[in-house]
């Protein structure tokens, strides 16, 4: 069986650490060890080039990575003619750039079957795609949002994070029978080789052993929220001086950078600047000693995910979990808490409530025990790989 991932913005490592980047990977290299050929397929500056890593294919076409719609045209042009040239059994696609493709199979009649995840549905569910101007709406629609409906019309499968997606679909004409479940997870083997080195300790980052520490690892970018948490954050402090917070993130685009300034600027006001450690663009290596560094792990996203890859790394990582979404990896009252968005003063009460009911290591094992039953990646790559044989009549 020959399959394709194929993802406009980002693969790991090649790209950077973000939860789809890791996605792909962790899932190509698993469905590896089940006799799959992978070739994972994204953008490049210049030229079509290919590279490969820990054995898997790569195909990176031209088309620089970015939202413009020049580039963007430029990849889906690019990706369409690769493909049509390229015989593979099973098109797996998380970008709305394989639009072209679906059209054209249905014209050359290519037996290549196609399935689309969405992840989180962002170019319709998120603040960034939702609240815009008039031009920039329209602007919207066509450069983003027709391409995705068309694949979400055109292909053969529509993968869902979780069944709570499932109505959101709907909305956008997806039947329920085209639906299955395949939800991002967590590499559970690398993740706990991560966390038998000594990467980080309390003391060569400024915290003491007996320091309250929340963490929360995100992008700086609007959609995330940090801007509450650090509001939050200035409540807790004031409740639990010994209490510090860590800001682990990304920040290469240009709205992320300003946030990132603002962030920054909202610690300074608050006089928080002795009590936050901020690391952008930290070294993916030293991640999960971050992780360890923690009593509970905090995500105040303003998005509608229904998973976030950060909250299944700090379950893995024994953490109890405070979120403004995520309902189906927090589970109030068994390994943490969710809370409204936009709620400083609800937040900052749900992260003190963990440290004065002592309960950061029976929520942390709880969370561990959530990841480790139902999110390895052994686990989804067979999910995955009994969906790819039914499409092709063999499951």
């Amino acid at each position: 069986m020959k399959v394709a991932l194929v993802n406009y913005i980002g693969v790991y490592p090649f790209h950077g650490f973000g939860g789809a980047e890791k996605y792909i990977y962790s899932l190509a290299s698993h469905l590896r060890n089940l006799g799959i050929d992978v070739t994972i397929v994204s953008s490049a500056y210049g030229q079509t080039r290919y590279s490969s890593f820990d054995g898997i294919r790569y195909v990176f076409l031209p088309g620089q990575g970015d939202q413009s719609p020049s580039n963007v045209l430029l990849f889906s042009t690019f990706l369409t003619r690769f493909l049509l040239r390229t015989q593979f059994d099973i098109l797996h696609s998380f970008t709305g750039a394989t639009w072209g493709f679906e059209l054209m199979r249905k014209i050359t009649r290519i037996k290549t079957r196609t399935i689309i995840q969405p992840f989180g549905l962002d170019v319709f569910l998120s603040e960034s795609f939702t609240q815009i101007s008039c031009f920039r709406k329209v602007y919207t629609e066509f450069i983003f949002r027709l391409p995705w409906r068309i694949c979400l019309s055109e292909s053969d499968r529509v993968a869902a994070e979780t069944p709570l997606q499932h109505a959101e679909l709907a909305k956008l004409g997806v039947k329920e029978n085209r639906i299955f479940d395949l939800p991002q997870g967590v590499d559970l083997k690398v993740i706990d080789e991560a966390l038998k080195r000594e990467n980080v300790r309390r003391s060569e980052v400024g915290i003491s052993t007996d320091d309250y520490v929340v963490i929360s690892v995100n992008r700086f970018d609007p959609d995330r929220g940090l801007l509450d948490l650090v509001d939050a954050f200035e409540q807790v402090h004031r409740q639990l001086p010994h209490s510090k917070l860590i800001l682990v993130g990304k920040a290469s685009l240009p709205r992320e950078i300003a946030y990132y300034g603002q962030v920054i600027n909202r610690i300074r006001i608050l006089g928080l600047d002795s009590a936050v450690i901020v690391r952008c663009n930290l070294d993916e290596r030293s991640l999960y000693g971050w992780y360890k560094l923690a009593d509970v792990f905090v995500s105040p996203t303003l998005r509608s995910d229904p998973m976030l890859m950060s909250i299944q790394e700090a379950m893995a990582c024994n953490l109890p979990i405070i979120s403004t979404s995520s309902k189906i990896l927090v589970h109030d009252g068994f390994n943490g808490y969710t809370v409204p968005k936009h709620n400083p003063r609800i937040l900052a009460a749900k992260i003190i409530e963990v440290h004065d009911k002592n309960l950061s290591k029976t929520f942390g094992a709880n969370s561990r025990r959530i990841v480790s039953d139902l999110y390895d990646y052994s686990r989804i790559a067979k999910m995955a790989f009994c969906e790819y044989a039914r499409l092709l009549g063999g499951c």
